[in-house]
C-alpha cells in the first residue's frame, strides 16, 4: 500500500511541544432458493462462488479505511500544521465508521472461512485482525503525545497506522499458502481474485484512488479474460443482466484501447472514467456470481 499519509506523522513533531466495526453471508452464497434469480446468475459452482465472496469480503475489510486514507492525503497537502491538525480531527468520525466497517468484513470473512474448512494457519492473521476491531482503538506511540490537546487528530493518526496492517491481509504468507495451494483449485483460485478486484475497484471509484488498482493494461487483461470466459460459458441467449455485462466489458476494452493485448508493458494508472465504468462493471458481476440478497450487502 501507499503510505504516503503516514507522512503526515514527520509533519507534526513541533507541534507535539506545544501545549494545547458472517454466518450471514455464507448460506445465500453456497446455494438459494429462488429459482428464477439463480436461472439467471452465471452457471459456476457452489465453491467458485463462495471463493469469490472471500475476496470480495476480505478486500471490503481489508481496505475498509480506503475513504479516511483518501481524505488524509489531501490533508497532507496544508501547509499550516495547525491546520493539518484540526482537519486531522475532523476526521475521527469517518475513522470509526470504516472501522466498524472493517470489523463487520471481517467477521464475515472469517464465518466463511470457517464454512469453506479453511487451514487454522489461514484463519490466524483474520481472526487476529477480527479480534483487534473488536477491542478499542489503541493510540500509536506516534499519536499518544498528539491526543493531549487533540484526541481526535490521534484516533486519525492511530486509525491510519491500523489501515496500513489490515490492508496487508490479502498478501498474508499463511493465507496466500493456502490459496494456491492444491487444495484449492484453479478455477476457484480465479474467482478469488475476481471477488478481490471486484471490491477493489469500487472503492477506488468512490473515493477516486487508482492507487489500489494494478495499472490499465493489468485490469485489462483481467478483464479479457473475464470476458472470454463470459463468450464460452453465456447461453445463446443471455439473459439482459448477462447481456448488460458482457456489453459493459466490451464497451470498457474498446474504449480503454485496451481489446487487443499491447506487446508495451504500461504502468497507466485507471483513468477517473475508467475506475467508474469499472465500478459498474464490478456490481454487475457480483449480482451474477451472488445474486441479489448476497450482493446487496457490498
Amino acid at each position: 500500500m501507499n503510505t504516503r499519509w503516514l507522512l503526515l506523522v514527520l509533519l507534526l513533531p513541533g507541534l507535539l511541544i506545544q501545549p494545547a466495526a458472517a454466518q450471514k453471508l455464507a448460506g445465500p452464497v453456497a446455494a438459494t432458493d429462488d429459482r428464477e434469480e439463480s436461472a439467471s446468475r452465471l452457471q459456476m459452482t457452489a465453491t467458485e462462488r463462495q471463493f469469490f465472496a472471500l475476496g470480495l469480503t476480505l478486500a471490503r475489510g481489508s481496505f475498509a479505511y480506503a475513504e479516511l486514507a483518501g481524505e488524509a492525503t489531501v490533508i497532507s497537502h496544508t501547509r499550516s500544521k495547525i491546520a493539518q491538525v484540526g482537519k486531522l480531527g475532523r476526521l475521527a468520525p469517518v475513522a470509526r465508521r470504516n472501522r466498524l466497517t472493517a470489523g463487520e468484513f471481517l467477521r464475515q470473512t472469517q464465518a466463511l472461512m470457517l464454512t469453506m474448512n479453511a487451514p487454522v494457519t489461514a484463519l490466524a492473521p483474520i481472526h487476529k485482525a477480527s479480534e483487534r476491531l473488536a477491542a478499542p482503538l489503541s493510540l500509536t506511540s506516534d499519536a499518544r503525545p498528539l491526543a493531549i490537546f487533540n484526541g481526535g487528530a490521534a484516533q486519525t493518526l492511530s486509525s491510519l497506522n491500523e489501515f496500513e496492517s489490515l490492508s496487508s491481509l490479502p498478501e498474508d504468507p499463511a493465507l496466500r499458502k493456502w490459496l494456491t495451494s492444491p487444495d484449492v483449485s484453479d478455477s476457484a483460485q480465479v474467482w478469488y481474485g475476481e471477488g478481490e478486484i471486484a471490491a477493489l475497484a469500487q472503492i477506488a471509484a468512490a473515493h477516486q484512488m487508482p492507487e489500489l488498482l494494478p495499472p490499465a493494461q493489468e485490469i485489462a487483461t483481467d478483464l479479457r479474460g473475464l470476458h472470454d470466459w463470459l463468450s464460452l460459458r453465456l447461453p445463446d441467449t443471455p439473459t439482459p443482466e448477462q447481456a448488460a455485462l458482457q456489453k459493459s466489458l466490451e464497451v470498457f476494452l474498446v474504449d480503454a484501447g485496451l481489446k487487443t493485448k499491447s506487446s508495451r508493458k504500461s504502468q497507466k494508472p485507471l483513468s477517473p472514467a475508467q475506475m467508474e465504468a469499472l465500478g459498474s462493471i464490478s456490481r454487475l458481476l457480483q449480482l451474477q456470481v451472488l445474486g441479489t440478497e448476497t450482493a446487496s450487502r457490498f
